[in-house]
């Protein structure tokens, strides 16, 4: 899994910050913020990461039956021998 850019975190942590703020009233520090944005990464992102990978491989699963049925499809008859 990529590391995120310095810009993907920041936001993310701007976005951890306001949520906190506003539903909890919860207000945190950049440093506290950005410790608690770390240990949502390490902690969650696995599970989404794999989920994702679950996802494209049904996906990719459907495209290839659909690509192996229109081969079939396109099948010369073979001559009776």
């Amino acid at each position: 899994m990529n590391k995120l850019s310095t810009e993907q975190k920041a936001h993310l942590t701007d976005s951890l910050k306001s949520y906190l703020d506003k539903e909890l009233a919860i207000e945190l520090g950049d440093f506290d913020a950005e410790f608690l944005c770390d240990h949502i990464i390490e902690h969650f992102a696995p599970f989404f990461y794999n989920q994702g990978l679950t996802d494209a491989q049904v996906v990719l699963s459907q495209k290839v039956d659909f690509i192996a049925e229109a081969i079939d499809e396109i099948a010369l008859p073979l001559p009776n021998v």
